[in-house]
């Protein structure tokens, strides 16, 4: 029964995988071993300095964010039985809306004759200038803050219910509970989150793309901006080489975090 699912795995992930490695060690113009060059080059292009630094920086900001804002409000959430506690099925609706039709919203509201300059008075080209960082964390956390607190509401809802009763029958209050009870038995739950929340911060270039086209402002500049040029101009051993440098900064960023989760740490 496991094989239909073994082969889509093979063929779908792995031997991609296995051709971008293999690939990132040949030249595309002649087909030629060259052996490190593909990676020289690209470690000495400015264009993948600069969205490698972007990329860094956007998910250093954008991901501790979502985790702790998405985690404040979901321990507001299961103690609330208004309105917010009834619309959980409207947290997900950002996932569903297409990107293009996000990005028309978002042009309405950033750009230089914009709602947000138009209620404030100003005259900020958000777009076309060094916010265009602060735009991609906000439109960032309007997508994946829903989806991420219903992930935090669930491992919540997993949890024992006898142990939080009875650490508020000894007088806990509602965060010390929080803190010392829930967040300590949630290390599956926060390693999934952080996981999904670094995958999904490489996908806010659909977001970027449809806002600012190819060559967005270089603040806003990110790998995948960077990858898309190299795709449409078939340098695929630039490609390759900046793919597994990328799939390796993203195996270093997440095998530590549960190796240090399942030992306690």
């Amino acid at each position: 029964m496991a094989l239909p699912s073994i082969a889509g795995i093979s063929l779908f992930y792995i031997m991609p995988l296995l051709e971008m490695a293999v690939r990132a060690f040949i030249r595309n113009s002649d087909k030629v071993f060259v052996g490190f060059e593909n990676y020289h080059q690209v470690f000495g292009n400015h264009a993948f300095r600069l969205a490698s630094g972007n990329t860094v920086l956007f998910m250093a900001v954008s991901v501790p964010l979502l985790i702790v804002l998405s985690m404040l409000f979901s321990n507001l959430l299961v103690h609330t039985s208004g309105f917010f506690a009834h619309a959980r099925r409207a947290y997900v609706l950002p996932l569903a809306v297409p990107a293009a039709a996000v990005a028309l919203f978002w042009k309405a509201f950033w750009g230089k004759k914009g709602l947000l300059n138009l209620f404030t008075h100003m005259e900020i080209d958000w777009l076309q200038s060094g916010w265009g960082f602060a735009v991609l964390v906000c439109v960032f956390l309007w997508k994946y803050f829903g989806y991420t607190v219903i992930l935090w509401i669930g491992g919540i809802r997993n949890l024992e219910q006898e142990m939080l009763e009875a650490a508020q029958a000894e007088g806990a209050g509602r965060w010390q509970v929080f803190f010392k009870i829930i967040l300590p038995n949630m290390k599956g739950t926060f390693f999934t989150i952080y996981t999904l929340s670094l995958i999904n911060s490489s996908r806010i270039f659909r977001e970027t793309y449809a806002l600012v086209g190819d060559y967005p402002h270089n603040s806003m500049y990110l790998m995948q901006n960077l990858f898309n040029n190299w795709l449409r101009n078939f340098e695929f051993d630039k490609l390759a080489a900046g793919g597994s440098i990328y799939l390796a900064a993203m195996v270093v960023l997440i095998v530590p975090v549960g190796k240090a989760l399942r030992d306690g740490q």
